[in-house]
């Protein structure tokens, strides 16, 4: 039967393939949204280091801070910290590097009120050149440039710690030179040496989503999963994976990156201390006993989305991004939303919950 024309069609997405996420349509905004809604969507990713690792702020020593080791175990040890920048601005830079490939990241000049072009098409950058259009600006959020205005983030990040204690996982690496000269490449005398985050080391970390749309949702999904270096050193070192854990849909924030870490600690302690040895099958056995108490003491509403979904959904997201026709379909689609929303809330001021 043909449709009527005042029957409402039903929305089409470029990620209607991606069944899953019809289950939790309520968690999602059709279109980007003027103002906070509070609908939340947390993705807890632990992150699993490949290689050798620098996380530090600068110089040679890595960051760290003074602990409590567990929520149980209350005594102090000293943890190895990854800054929330040093998580999200990689995931960033995936992201805007897969939309320059697709021609995007912003898909046209960006001008200011005068006709000037601030952002030439495909230059938006992180660092004092946001176009304040594209997918990633409006969704990852830019401090104030020149003629685009400012946007606060809807991805909320955290500094993530890693579960083991600072002499567990770090070791002092020596650096040297090759005398060039010499026959057979001979090195030379160790000339500095540096701190390096041991393989095989892991971080509980959670990324919240605020108020996204569902194609938004897979974006930071994508990104996630993608991204491969992080730290300093990225051309050398730091390959990361990401493993994700869980998806959780609230009314509010369940998990913190802190607490995450520390009830692991509770959970694989053997006398007060965790062992020297980890693997991933320790954490993703332990993930049920760590989540509990998250959920029980939340203050709101909090759906999981069963395991089988979660890697249902992972491997469509997956498929999405090896098929390069439908992932041009999805990109752009996310491209026009953005631009949409930044054409209708971007002119004059910003909203005043917005404003900081």
């Amino acid at each position: 039967m043909a449709r009527k024309e005042s029957e409402p069609k039903e929305r089409e997405t470029p990620i209607k393939d991606i069944t899953v996420l019809g289950n939790y349509s309520k968690w999602f905004h059709p279109a980007i949204p003027k103002f906070r809604q509070g609908k939340y969507v947390q993705v807890v990713v632990l992150r699993e280091t490949k290689s050798h690792a620098i996380f530090t702020t600068e110089g040679q020593t890595l960051d760290v801070e003074h602990l409590q080791a567990g929520v149980k175990i209350k005594r102090p040890i000293d943890r190895i910290v990854m800054y929330k920048r040093k998580q999200i601005a990689p995931e960033r830079r995936t992201g805007k590097a897969l939309m320059r490939q697709f021609g995007m990241s912003p898909s046209h000049d960006v001008k200011d009120n005068k006709g000037k072009v601030v952002v030439a098409k495909g230059e938006c950058q992180l660092m004092g050149n946001a176009c304040g259009v594209c997918p990633d600006c409006i969704l990852y959020g830019f401090a104030a440039t020149a003629g685009t205005g400012s946007q606060r983030a809807r991805v909320l990040t955290d500094s993530g710690f890693v579960v083991r204690e600072q002499s567990q996982v770090m070791r002092d690496i020596k650096l040297n030179a090759i005398q060039e000269t010499t026959a057979g490449g001979i090195a030379g005398a160790a000339y500095a040496s540096r701190e390096n985050v041991l393989p095989q080391v892991f971080i509980p970390t959670v990324e919240t989503l605020v108020d996204v749309t569902p194609e938004e949702f897979v974006y930071v999904l994508g990104n996630i999963l993608s991204t491969t270096r992080y730290g300093a050193e990225q051309n050398r070192e730091g390959f990361v994976r990401n493993h994700v854990l869980g998806i959780y849909f609230s009314n509010v924030e369940v998990f913190s990156n802190l607490e995450l870490t520390q009830r692991y600690y509770d959970a694989l302690a053997q006398s007060d201390t965790v062992p020297d040895y980890l693997c991933l099958d320790n954490f993703t056995d332990k993930w049920s006993e760590v989540a509990q108490p998250f959920v029980e003491n939340a203050c709101g509403v909090v759906v999981e989305m069963p395991g089988e979904e979660r890697e249902a959904l992972l491997a469509d997201v997956r498929k999405l991004y090896r098929d390069e026709a439908r992932l041009a379909t999805f990109l752009k689609a996310l491209d026009e939303a953005a631009a949409r929303y930044a054409r209708e809330t971007k002119k004059g001021e910003q909203p005043a919950e917005e404003s900081e």
